[in-house]
């Protein structure tokens, strides 16, 4: 008996999922569904970035995130952080994990293939930074806007330029460091709808 009802369980959910996934008209609908990723780059100096030889820092990151569309146009969702990093001999890694918001603007098109949604954006992440033993705390803040380009219906190519604020504490220590960034990102999106 017990099995019988997970198994309506999810089939309910199932019908009620479609059916609120069918009735939306485009990508930038309320309850659609968004998946995607990005690949980004930087390369940033100033005291808090470049060593004592005076080498600049050189990041490439990849954030997949999953977002839900609250009213039309206006998403928000969770997105991770994935960061590799190179300054001389220094290599180290970072993750980290938070809230995102996006605003598409929706210029009156028809939707589907070929349209173009520009964006402005939000994201706090909050991780961790590896580099050996040593291990440190940082939050990011980025603020940033670009444009979608739908590929098909529910699939767009965006890129995006972002300024970024992080602070910084290793484990241990009682005081933080904080810096800025410029950076640059590209990725793709899915619409589920």
């Amino acid at each position: 008996m017990n099995r019988f009802f997970k198994v309506l369980s999810v089939m309910v959910l199932t019908v009620f999922l479609a059916g609120s996934l069918l009735a939306q008209e485009g990508a930038v609908d309320k309850g659609v569904i968004l998946l995607g990723g990005g690949l980004s780059f930087s390369s940033s100096g100033g005291d808090f970035y470049e060593n004592a030889d005076g080498d600049r820092m050189t990041e490439v990151s990849l954030s997949p995130k999953f977002g839900y569309f609250v009213i039309p146009s206006l998403a928000v969702g969770v997105m991770v952080d994935f960061n590799m990093v190179k300054q001389g001999d220094y290599d180290p890694t970072t993750w980290g994990v938070g809230p995102f918001v996006s605003y598409y603007i929706d210029l009156d098109q028809e939707g589907g293939k070929g349209s173009v949604y520009p964006f402005v954006g939000a994201s706090y992440t909050y991780g961790k930074w590896k580099f050996g033993d040593d291990e440190a705390t940082q939050h990011n803040i980025k603020f940033g806007g670009g444009v979608n380009y739908m590929l098909t219906n529910t699939v767009g190519l965006y890129g995006m330029g972002s300024y970024n604020i992080v602070k910084y504490k290793a484990d241990g220590a009682d005081e933080t460091i904080d810096g800025n960034s410029f950076g640059g990102e590209a990725g793709f999106q899915i619409f589920f709808y």
